[in-house]
């Protein structure tokens, strides 16, 4: 948080939202010029939204100028375009759009637009989310914090121990191109910053897994090339989280990612001093942990490890239960680590994966996987459901702009 405050919470619960309420963010952004798009008829919503907006931002840290707001005549997915492309200006750098209801057409026609032509990270909200007085606070925070992280800036950070050597963190995950039904979108993200907390992203679009696979040794050398950009130095240990595959791929992704990202780590480094650890993230596993409470079965705590009985003597594996249920049988993750050159206890390989379940800044409190593979499977899912494309704007590149 900002000032070096630190968030009290209950980690039984893993659940800090309450507690981020009165609090700044790590790193708020300042926003001078951007848009407010609208139908007439959704023009006070709209107005009520923003000044609610501008409220809450304040104690969050962030600095909002008064938007331009455009009204529109109607909710055509043409007139929508007609106004960003007539306002959208090269300054401008945030675009909020207030729409009437769920139309897909429209709110790929809005993304594609801004995601591809423009550049420009934005937010569509329906309007009846921002209708209800009483539920408008919460939601105008939820909306700020958003803005906040789609622009480039930092909610919260995790208190990690200091790495011995600068380190990136890469999530990868893979999704079905709603548009084209034998296509797989493949995304790819990677961390730029020493908090985990910043990532550069990028899709392939591919007939088939293996291809796919083929594909993800150049986004590995693209984010090389950023993080050195950024840093000004290679990191010293790669760590990849890689979803959407099952235990049944395990030797595939080996064979494939593991040896490609290895050549491409010897293009980039030919001294060896890169390092690199893979694991494969498995979500869909009927397994599940219990503890024994006094004679009554309850969920083991986020946090629990479990490493050995169940676990395969042959595999470097684990199981982790990193969130809490309100209801019913929490699920774990299984992780198997394919390929480790990182020389770090798989104690500590745990810990780090359970602090990345932190970091996903669409919720305030643990979630299932580290975050670097939820940010690859939303940004996956943004381009096989809305984009359709390998390229999006180079401006976008280095933000979470798919959340």
């Amino acid at each position: 948080m900002a000032n070096n405050s630190v968030l009290d919470y209950n980690p039984q619960e893993a659940d800090w939202s309450r507690s981020f309420r009165s609090q700044q963010l790590t790193q708020p952004v300042v926003i001078n010029r951007w848009l407010a798009i609208s139908t007439q008829r959704d023009r006070e919503t709209l107005n009520s939204c923003l000044r609610e907006l501008s409220a809450v931002a304040r104690p969050l840290g962030m600095k909002m100028a008064p938007p331009q707001i455009c009204p529109i005549p109607d909710d055509r997915p043409e007139t929508f375009l007609s106004a960003l492309k007539n306002y959208c200006a090269d300054d401008t750098e945030f675009v909020f759009i207030c729409v009437p209801n769920e139309r897909k057409d429209r709110y790929d026609a809005i993304k594609k637009h801004l995601c591809i032509d423009r550049g420009v990270p934005s937010q569509v909200i329906k309007a009846k989310t921002v209708m209800n007085p009483k539920s408008l606070k919460s939601v105008c925070t939820k909306v700020a914090m958003q803005i906040n992280v789609k622009m480039g800036g930092i909610l919260w950070e995790v208190s990690l121990p200091k790495q011995m050597k600068p380190t990136m963190i890469v999530g990868i995950d893979a999704f079905h191109d709603s548009a084209k039904k034998k296509e797989s979108v493949g995304a790819f993200v990677a961390s730029y910053n020493a908090s985990f907390t910043k990532y550069w992203g990028r899709c392939s679009i591919q007939p088939s897994l293996l291809e796919l696979q083929n594909q993800l040794n150049t986004m590995f050398i693209s984010a090389l090339k950023h993080f050195n950009k950024v840093n000004n130095t290679l990191p010293g240990l790669v760590i990849v989280y890689r979803d959407g595959v099952g235990d049944g791929q395990l030797q595939s992704v080996f064979d494939h990612e593991v040896t490609q990202f290895l050549e491409a780590l010897r293009k980039i480094d030919p001294s060896g001093s890169i390092k690199m650890t893979f694991i494969v993230v498995t979500k869909r596993i009927r397994t599940r942990f219990f503890v024994d409470n006094r004679g009554r079965c309850d969920n083991p705590p986020p946090g629990t490890v479990i490493d050995d009985v169940v676990t395969r003597p042959e595999r470097y594996d684990f199981y982790l239960i990193s969130q809490a249920v309100r209801q019913g049988s929490v699920s774990p993750t299984h992780y198997n680590v394919i390929y480790d050159e990182s020389g770090w206890v798989p104690d500590r390989v745990q810990r780090l994966t359970y602090w990345l379940s932190h970091l996903y800044f669409n919720w305030p409190g643990t979630v299932r996987t580290p975050a670097p593979t939820m940010y690859a499977h939303k940004l996956a899912f943004l381009n096989g459901q809305s984009l359709h494309t390998e390229q999006t704007h180079p401006n976008l590149n280095d933000k979470l702009f798919y959340l």
